[in-house]
């Protein structure tokens, strides 16, 4: 054992009142060396001990330990016997120790038996239960590991007229990725509505003569814009800042960026 139990009524027994406070220090170091090892208070051998045994061992010497006291007697046999030994408690200390020993070779300690839960805290494990399979059937168009599926693309626009306002249309949206303004959607959409409105082959010019300029909204080429009255110049055209017999360039097209 490592403590030494003691009660309160041993420090008020007969024996302990009536010894000197030698033989009170004496019987302490010799109870002290007694619970160490567990002999049930007899030190066999005793009487063979030496003063410096007696010193290492006990701390006391040969002469306190062999004075007549009722808390501690050397016997003839030699035996020493030490008194208010608390037997009751090594016993109880050896008992847990071997039930340690039983329990380790069977695998650890036996599990407690599970106490009585309320009925409130059933009730609410229930209800924890119900939203986690709640939350299990919302997920069940996840991935395999609950990662949620990627949007699916949006679908593209239709493109009017035919094939070469089609290879005309990828130069255009190549041409704007590379200034580093790429067409969204609502800018995308809306070019589209513009370039439906003409034919295929002025579709594809004003594509063309965008992209050879470097420009970022689409423009129709000059030479269309100033032909529009039954395919002849307009060049008296007027303007609300210029005058009659000049002529002037047309404004571009709005740029839908």
């Amino acid at each position: 054992m490592n403590w030494i139990n003691l009660h309160t009524d041993t420090l008020r027994s007969e024996e302990y009142l009536g010894a000197t406070p030698i033989e009170r220090a004496t019987w302490l170091n010799l109870l002290a060396w007694c619970v160490s090892q567990e002999n049930g208070g007899v030190i066999e051998g005793a009487s063979e001990w030496g003063e410096r045994k007696w010193m290492q061992l006990c701390g006391v010497t040969k002469e306190e330990a062999t004075l007549v006291s009722a808390l501690y007697q050397l016997g003839s046999d030699g035996l020493m016997v030490v008194s208010l030994y608390p037997l009751d408690k090594e016993r109880e200390v050896q008992a847990k120790r071997e039930t340690a020993k039983i329990n380790g070779r069977k695998g650890g300690r036996p599990p407690a038996k599970p106490t009585s839960v309320p009925e409130k805290t059933n009730v609410a494990k229930r209800k924890g239960r119900r939203r986690e399979g709640e939350g299990e059937r919302e997920g069940e168009g996840e991935g395999k590991e609950g990662v949620a599926t990627p949007p699916k693309p949006p679908t593209p626009l239709a493109l009017p007229h035919g094939d070469e306002f089609s290879a005309a249309w990828d130069e255009w949206t190549k041409h704007r990725t590379e200034i580093k303004k790429p067409l969204k959607p609502t800018s995308t959409k809306r070019s589209l509505v513009t370039l439906a409105a003409l034919t295929e082959r002025d579709a594809v010019a004003m594509i063309h003569h965008t992209v050879a300029n470097g420009w970022q909204g689409l423009r129709e080429p000059e030479n269309k814009s100033n032909n529009r009255t039954n395919g002849r110049p307009n060049r008296n055209q007027g303007t609300a800042l210029g005058k009659p017999g000049q002529h002037k360039r047309t404004a571009p097209l709005p740029s839908f960026d």
